[in-house]
């Protein structure tokens, strides 16, 4: 691995500062509901789908990307019963999604979010990049709906920045209506919520 140069190094402390002082997400919120949901869609290739919260967890933890890892989101989700379900190819983890309910952490406003009663909220989906192109986000979004949908749920929710084509992709092939978009300003340890309601 190459050393960083100086100029990176310097850009890099100013980005990491400027985060303390001041930091901005934007993204759009949506909507499915589920009463006349039903999914059928295959995946590209043969996989299995876990809900072994704990088994996606040690995953994450020991295999994952440093940006999966959030102490506060993961303790919130044990309180809470979240699902981390993951998704196996030959018996190996190559995607998660994680779905949570009641109370959340949300990264985005470093603060928790309470649900109305059966309302779902998928706030992470990971596929390994060898797996992409393949339907299996869809798949493995698709597959857990069926599954909130057959636990009693009525309707779910996402949030997702607009850079984010893919996953934007993923909910308008499952369905899912944009409803808001909120863009959260923090302000050294302030946050102040902005909030444009699509009409």
């Amino acid at each position: 691995m190459m050393n960083a140069s100086l100029p990176d190094i310097l850009f890099r402390a100013a980005r990491k500062c400027r985060r303390i002082f001041f930091d901005v997400n934007s993204a759009y919120w949506f909507e499915k509901k589920l009463g006349d949901f039903s999914f059928t869609r295959q995946p590209g290739v043969p996989v299995q789908v876990s809900h072994s919260s704990d088994e996606t967890i040690s995953w994450i933890e020991s295999s994952g990307e440093p940006w999966m890892r959030n102490r506060r989101e993961f303790a919130v989700a044990r309180d809470e019963n979240h699902i981390y379900a993951s998704l196996k190819h030959d018996h190996r983890i190559i995607g998660y999604i994680k779905v949570g309910m009641n109370r959340v952490y949300i990264d985005d406003f470093k603060q928790v979010a309470t649900f109305p009663p059966r309302c779902a909220f998928l706030y992470d989906i990971y596929v390994a990049p060898d797996y992409r192109k393949m339907n299996l986000a869809t798949y493995l979004a698709g597959h857990t709906m069926s599954v909130l949908k057959d636990r009693g749920y009525t309707h779910v929710r996402l949030h997702i920045p607009a850079w984010n084509s893919a996953s934007l992709s993923v909910a308008r092939k499952l369905g899912f209506e944009q409803f808001a978009h909120i863009r959260a300003f923090r302000i050294l340890s302030l946050i102040t919520l902005k909030v444009h309601t699509r009409k």
